[in-house]
């Protein structure tokens, strides 16, 4: 199971080192993250491509140590829920300006009780290792 290390160190107030991949192909994402990074972020909100090679991006950055991390479009709990369970470690959710647009966020993130993230089979699963009633 692959450990969020940014969790760790931030907790032990360490720097954290994160890239950016705004290129499409998921070599340039494997390449990227033989680089050293903690994390990379998969910049969906700017890309030039769509769901499928954002989803293939995550599964490439899974492969190594970094922590693969999103940045959605948008608030949308069904993107975030796919990059989840796609095996995101973290999404970044721009364009939250309110109170209850935080509660949606959250709330995406997060299975029930305390949110209305879905369960099923996932690609988070079975690389991270069951994710079921961890919130």
């Amino acid at each position: 199971m692959l450990e969020n290390l940014i969790q760790l160190q931030l907790a032990k107030d360490q720097a954290v080192s994160v890239g950016w991949l705004h290129l499409g192909h998921p070599f340039v994402a494997e390449l990227l993250a033989a680089q050293g990074f903690d994390a990379l972020v998969v910049d969906y909100q700017h890309a030039p491509y769509g769901m499928d090679t954002a989803l293939s991006l995550v599964a490439a950055v899974s492969k190594s140590t970094a922590v693969p991390l999103v940045r959605s479009s948008w608030n949308d709990a069904a993107e975030i829920m796919k990059f989840l369970d796609a095996g995101a470690l973290g999404v970044i959710c721009p364009m939250v300006n309110s109170a209850l647009e935080a509660q949606a966020f959250v709330a995406a993130c997060r299975y029930p009780p305390r949110g209305i993230r879905s369960y099923g089979p996932t690609r988070a699963a079975l690389i991270h290792g069951s994710t079921y009633g961890k919130n």
